[in-house]
Order: structure tokens, then sequence, then C-alpha cells
């Protein structure tokens, strides 16, 4: 099997282990350590196949961050759940992509976060100055998340970051694919 086809396996395997984080921290606000640890594990393999020169380096870094963002979680109020899938998620990319990865994860975690303000500006004016709402109440999946999300933000409660992070991913692997096409300066 070639190492093209075994990098687009591993990046594909962590890209699906992010998603279904996501749509567990979205619905839950909690991100399981499974996911995290397939993450990881596909990141070591991918630096072990693609860059095993590096890996050490990689791993390190890794171990770094979550050393660092476990402080930080604890002074601010940063979840458990997001520090291991920082630090899983850096192990994707290269030492020298890594700063790409993780301006990419800050950015989209900043504007994460301004929706949520927003909304929870917008959620909790007085009852007089929103709008009456026309439609019957719904009681399928969507609709009962929704309320729940409505209420979640109603509340000022987290904010599900495994999103911010899975987009950060996304930017950095977009940003990636056009040297991916020549071969030579790929960091994916």
């Amino acid at each position: 099997m070639s190492l093209v086809i075994i990098r687009a396996i591993l990046w594909a395997a962590a890209l699906c282990a992010l998603a279904a984080a996501s749509s567990i921290d979205l619905r839950r606000r909690i991100i399981p350590n499974e996911a995290s640890a397939f993450v990881a594990a596909s990141g070591l393999a991918l630096s072990l196949f693609s860059r095993p020169g590096t890996a050490w380096i990689s791993l390190t870094i890794a171990l770094g961050l979550l050393l660092a963002l476990t402080v930080v979680a604890h002074v601010a109020g940063m979840g458990g759940g997001d520090v291991k899938l920082i630090a899983a998620v850096s192990l994707l990319a290269p030492p020298q992509g890594l700063a790409a990865l993780l301006i990419g994860i800050a950015l989209a975690g900043g504007l994460l976060s301004l929706v949520y303000l927003a909304l929870r500006r917008l959620l909790t004016r007085p009852a007089a100055s929103r709008p009456a709402p026309h439609r019957p109440r719904r009681h399928g999946r969507l609709a009962r998340f929704l309320r729940g999300e409505r209420a979640r933000i109603r509340a000022s409660r987290t904010v599900p970051y495994s999103l911010a992070i899975f987009a950060g991913v996304i930017l950095y692997v977009l940003s990636e694919l056009p040297q991916c096409s020549s071969e030579t300066h790929c960091l994916l």
C-alpha cells in the first residue's frame, strides 16, 4: 500500500473521529476520551509513516500542550476534553505546521464564541423586545435539540469547543491541499 493511501486513510479516520466528537460535544457538552485517543493514535501513526524523524518532536510537543493547557483549564475554566482533543490534533500536523493549526483553532474558537455571545444577547432580551413566536411547538429530535441549546445559551453554559477544534483542523487541511498537489512541501 502506498504512503499516499496510508496518509489519506489516517487523515480520514482522524477527521471522522473529530466529527463524531463534535457531534457528541454539541449534544451533551462532553468529548469522549475514546475520540481523543483515536485522533491521537491516528496522528501518531501519521507522524510515524510520514515523518519518522520528527515523530518524537511531535509527541513531545503534544505532551507539552497537554500539560500547559491543563494548567490553563484549571485557571480559565477550559474543559478537560477540549484540552485532550487539542493535544491529540497537534499530532496530526508536523512541528513546522503546528502554529498554523493552533491559529486556525483559535480563530475558529473566537468566531464560535462570538456567535454564542450574539445568540445569548438575542435570546436574553426582554420578552417585549422579542418578536412573538408564531410556530407551534415541535417535538422532533431537532426541535428538542434546539430547545436545549437555547436553554444552554440563555444560561451561559459552555461552548462546544470541539466544533472550533474540528473547524481549525479543516482550515489547516484546506490550507495545505494546494502544496500537496506537488507532494514536495506537503505538510499533511
